[in-house]
């Protein structure tokens, strides 16, 4: 007769062949007295590595990490759970981790819960529709668009026969104001967050989960006045955990005497604005929000001292600003060109800064940033030079795939996709009665805002 062991299970997707993994002693295990429905494990992915909860009803949940794969000896308990938001379940499963594994999201018998491990405090993650929760996993949509080069909307307007494309994908969404104001304009898109700015509702700005219908309005700036222009970025803090509105107070004058831009922060956390002071740039041209690339945010300025055409830096978790490069070259209009119509924008492409140079009904030269903050490795990628990119006012990259060789870009009243391998164009169609206010690249997530505020669902 065999004594019956532990082990976890392991299959071979490719050979399609089976093997243990690993025997589960010790520790690990509940002794036959206290095993039963209530006391059990369950596997998981923590920080990429396999993890397994153990645990003992409504007293803890220990989370153990094999640091090595396949290694049982390389088993070690990262942390332990006592809060009862988590150990008051029958069935408990770690369904995502972040930061490493520094924070997870836990589905238990009827809720999730989402738990810090540095700091040691749960919060349940509500989610409000007439239900019961019956199971969630880890589910990122169009996941293959973010890990391959591959993805379903792209693949149909790379294969669509016709010069434009409607797109069925598109959903509607329930927003606080009437979603065809035209004053409605979305300021940056961050980990499942929109910042979006409506003069209709009581406070101009709203950082909104579309996904979840919680929104945050913020407070009033402490320097709010007609008589300046604001240009806006919206960014993830790592380092603090948080979210920050970035707002740059661009003053209306006469740019042969141009003064200083103010500047202030607002962080979700506080709940507060404030300022951190002047810098020595004004922005003329730059109609769009900040793009964020390598923990920092990018607007197209200039240098009130030299008067350079630069790209100006805002490091997120630093909070401080700095000119990154000077555009210059066959990047710069010349001063005889109508900035109203001849103009640049910032965008990613293949996650790097790139620079949308346009030149009216002629053409658009989209040049790219190969080496962080060096000038010299601008590179030109690609020329667009067909009528419906080049004869807008305003043109900016907002998404690309197969590493920067298909793009879309957000036109005055569309949205275009770009092929630049065919070198050819479509205008994407989204069905609806509004008009077009603009977008931004988004995927979907479950961040809380911890406002307890929720969009309602609009009746027809």
């Amino acid at each position: 007769m065999h004594d019956l062991v532990s082990t976890i299970v392991a299959f071979d997707i490719s050979e399609e062949t089976f093997k243990d993994c690993g025997i589960i002693e010790g520790p690990m295990i509940q002794p036959p007295e206290i095993y039963d429905e209530e006391n059990n494990n369950n596997l998981g992915v923590l920080g990429g590595l396999l993890c397994l909860l153990y645990k003992e009803f409504e007293v803890r949940v220990d989370v153990w990490v094999m640091q090595e794969y396949g290694v049982k000896e390389s088993w070690n308990k990262r942390f332990s759970i006592t809060q009862e938001n988590v150990t008051r379940n029958v069935s408990l499963s770690l369904i995502w981790d972040f930061k490493n594994g520094d924070q997870i999201l836990l589905v238990g018998d009827d809720l999730l819960v989402y738990y810090d491990v540095n700091r040691k405090i749960e919060r349940k993650v509500m989610i409000r529709w007439a239900g019961s929760l019956k199971g969630v996993d880890s589910f990122v949509p169009s996941l293959v668009s973010l890990h391959s080069d591959y993805n379903p909307l792209m693949s149909s307007l790379a294969s669509s026969p016709t010069e434009t494309y409607e797109c069925d994908e598109a959903v509607q969404m329930d927003y606080l104001s009437n979603p065809s104001d035209s004053m409605l304009r979305i300021l940056g898109s961050c980990n499942g967050l929109l910042c979006v700015y409506s003069a209709c509702l009581p406070c101009d700005i709203t950082i909104w989960n579309p996904s979840t219908k919680e929104y945050k309005q913020l407070p009033e700036p402490s320097n709010s006045s007609t008589y300046n222009i604001d240009y806006y970025g919206f960014a993830y803090d790592f380092k603090i955990d948080d979210y920050k509105v970035v707002r740059i107070v661009d003053y209306i004058q006469d740019q042969e005497d141009p003064i200083n831009s103010d500047v202030e922060v607002y962080t979700l956390r506080t709940n507060a604005w404030k300022s951190i002071g002047s810098i020595p740039y004004y922005f003329p041209s730059d109609k769009y929000c900040g793009v964020i690339v390598n923990g920092a945010l990018h607007w197209l300025g200039v240098g009130i001292d030299d008067g350079d055409d630069l790209i100006v830096a805002f490091d997120i978790s630093e909070e401080t600003f700095k000119g990154l490069a000077v555009v210059e070259g066959p990047m710069l209009h010349a001063p005889e060109s109508d900035d109203e119509v001849d103009n640049n924008s910032l965008g990613v492409l293949g996650g790097s800064l790139c620079l949308l140079f346009k030149e009216y009904g002629e053409r658009v030269d989209v040049w790219v940033m190969q080496e962080y903050g060096v000038k010299e490795s601008w590179n030109k990628r690609f020329t667009i030079t067909q009528d419906i990119a080049t004869e807008n006012y305003s043109l900016r990259l907002v998404r690309d795939f197969k590493n920067g060789g298909q793009i879309l870009l957000m036109a005055d009243d569309c949205i275009i996709y770009y092929d630049a391998k065919r070198d050819s164009e479509k205008e994407v169609v989204i069905p609806g009665d509004g008009i077009f206010v603009g977008g931004d690249n988004f995927v979907p997530s479950l961040v809380s805002l911890y406002s307890g505020t929720y969009v309602q669902r609009k009746t027809s």
